[in-house]
C-alpha cells in the first residue's frame, strides 16, 4: 500500500512508529518546518521529522498546501508526484486541500483525538478534560473539506482517569489511534463509514492565551479540570496579589477539596487554633484568596464553589522552577495563609 504520512507533534510521532512496525511504511512523510523555540532560540524539527529520519523516509516540509498559493499548489503537485493509495493524517496542522483528499485510492484518512463529532477542531484533548467529560477516545475518519465532519470509519473509547492530564491522556490516545488505524488499514476496503450525527457535534478550537488564565470565581472543580488539561503545556496560571507584591504564578497541579476541615480533625485542636482555622476557611472569603486549611502540603484557595489545593507551582520569580506547594509557602512569606494575600480576579 502507497501511503503518504502526514503529522508534526507528538501524538503524531507515535502513530508514525506504529504504522512502521506493523508494515504500513510510508513513501513520504509531510510535518510543519523547523521552528525556533525556547530560549536558546534554537531550530527545532517536530516529532514526526525525527520518526521519519530514524527510518530514513523522505521527509517534506511545506509551509502551506493552499492552492491560492504558488507555492502551495507546487507542494501538492510533489506528493502527488507518484500514486497514492490513502493520504494519512495525524495533528499535522495544516489545511489539507481537495486534491489531496480525493487524488487518493481511499482518500484521506484522519486519525482524530476525540469520540466524533464530540471536540472537533484543534485541541479535542484539552476541550475534553475541560469539559469534565468521563470518557474520550479515537476516531478514524474519512476526510472532506470541513473540519473533522467526515464519515467515521472506526472508534476506540477510553474513560479518562479524574486525575488524568492533557499531556499523560494525549499519550494514551496516540497508542490506542496507532493500533486502531493500523487495523482500519489491514480491512480498509471493508469498511464503511458512517455519517457524523450533526446534532451532538462540539468545537475544540485552537487554544489562546486566555484559556490558561484562571477564573477563580468558577467552581473549584472546573479549576481543577482546567489545570489538569493544560498541565505540561500552556499551563494554567493566574496573578498573586499579596503587600506590595504581584507574582505570576502557573498552577501544574491540584485537586478538590471540601469547603471546610472535617469536624472530628478540628475538634483534636486546642480552642484557640481551632477557632482560627474555622474563621479563615469557611466560605465568607471571596474567590482567589489563600485561606488556612489543615492540609499543609497545598495552598488553598477559595473558589465559587468548594476549595482548590495547589500542590505543584512554578512561579516568576528567583530560579523559576516547579516546586511543591510546602517548599514555595517556605520560600515566600507571600504565600502562607496568614498573608492576606489573594489571587487576582478576572473582571468581564
Amino acid at each position: 500500500m502507497e501511503i503518504v504520512f502526514a503529522g508534526t507533534p507528538e501524538f503524531a510521532a507515535v502513530i508514525l512508529d506504529g504504522l512502521i512496525d506493523n508494515g504500513y511504511r510510508p513513501r513520504l512523510v509531510l510535518t510543519q518546518p523547523d521552528r525556533v523555540q525556547g530560549r536558546g532560540r534554537k531550530l527545532n524539527a517536530s516529532a514526526v521529522k525525527g520518526v521519519a529520519s530514524k527510518h530514513g523516509i523522505a521527509v517534506f516540509q511545506p509551509e502551506t498546501l493552499s492552492m491560492k498559493k504558488d507555492s502551495g499548489r507546487a507542494a501538492v503537485a510533489h506528493v502527488l508526484e507518484s500514486s497514492v493509495d490513502t493520504f494519512i493524517v495525524a495533528a499535522y496542522g495544516l489545511m489539507i486541500p481537495e486534491p489531496l483528499l480525493k487524488s487518493p485510492t481511499y482518500g484521506a484518512i484522519n486519525v482524530h483525538a476525540s469520540l466524533l463529532p464530540r471536540w472537533r477542531g484543534a485541541a479535542p484533548v484539552e476541550y475534553s478534560i475541560m469539559a469534565g467529560d468521563r470518557e474520550t477516545g479515537i476516531s478514524i475518519m474519512q476526510m472532506d473539506k470541513g473540519l473533522d465532519t467526515g464519515p467515521v470509519l472506526a472508534t476506540a473509547s477510553t474513560p479518562i482517569d479524574p486525575q488524568e492530564t492533557g499531556a499523560t491522556l494525549t499519550d494514551r490516545l496516540a497508542h490506542i489511534g496507532s493500533a486502531l488505524l493500523c487495523n482500519c488499514l489491514s480491512r480498509l476496503h471493508q469498511l464503511s463509514a458512517r455519517p457524523q450525527d450533526e446534532s451532538q457535534a462540539t468545537a475544540a478550537p485552537k487554544l489562546n492565551p486566555s484559556t490558561a488564565v484562571i477564573d477563580w470565581k468558577k467552581p473549584a472543580a472546573e479549576i481543577h479540570n482546567q489545570v489538569r488539561a493544560l498541565a505540561g503545556r500552556s499551563t494554567a496560571w493566574s496573578t498573586l496579589l499579596g503587600g506590595d507584591q504581584k507574582v505570576l504564578i502557573k498552577i501544574h497541579a491540584g485537586e478538590v477539596l471540601p469547603e471546610e476541615p472535617q469536624r472530628e480533625e478540628l475538634q483534636r485542636e486546642e480552642p484557640q487554633s481551632m477557632e482560627l482555622k474555622e474563621v479563615r476557611s469557611v466560605s465568607e472569603a471571596r474567590p482567589g484568596a489563600i485561606v488556612r486549611h489543615d492540609r499543609q502540603d497545598l495552598i488553598v484557595v477559595q473558589t465559587s464553589r468548594g476549595l482548590y489545593g495547589i500542590r505543584l507551582l512554578q512561579l516568576a520569580l528567583g530560579k523559576g522552577t516547579i516546586q511543591p506547594a510546602s517548599a514555595a509557602r517556605n520560600g515566600f512569606a507571600f504565600l502562607s495563609d496568614r498573608s492576606g494575600a489573594a489571587f487576582e480576579l478576572i473582571h468581564g
